[in-house]
């Protein structure tokens, strides 16, 4: 016995024979059969998806450090050519500052003015 499918709002339905696919494959409009489901005839097995996010545990910034992030970035990016040499600066160490740029910059304003000093430094091509 043969049934028709609609496939989402199409206009076009599919005929399949019954019992030639598994039931997802049937709802899908033969889709998940294609996909090789791993076994002949059986659906993967996979953990079922959250409806949940997750928090990352990495540590967050506090409200001035996120500042003064965004505030050397935003003068690393008016002082160098382009955002490969603002990635590489701000995430390589520098022997003037004694870490990463970003880092020094990050955690306090004394670090964020040593940062501005050699950035200013690079635009005047010292």
């Amino acid at each position: 016995m043969d049934r028709k499918y609609w496939i989402g709002r199409m206009d076009a339905s599919v005929t399949m024979a019954r019992g030639s696919m598994n039931g997802n494959a049937r709802r899908a409009g033969g889709a998940a059969a294609s996909q090789g489901s791993g076994r002949a005839g059986r659906p993967s097995r996979r953990a079922p998806m959250s409806s949940t996010f997750r928090k990352s545990k990495a540590p967050r910034l506090a409200p001035d450090e996120q500042v003064r992030q965004g505030q050397v970035v935003t003068l690393a990016h008016s002082g160098l050519p382009d955002m490969e040499a603002v990635r590489d600066f701000l995430n390589t160490h520098h022997d003037g500052l004694g870490g990463r740029p970003l880092d020094v910059a990050t955690a306090s304003d004394a670090g964020l003015r040593a940062v501005e000093a050699v950035i200013g430094e690079m635009r005047n091509g010292r």
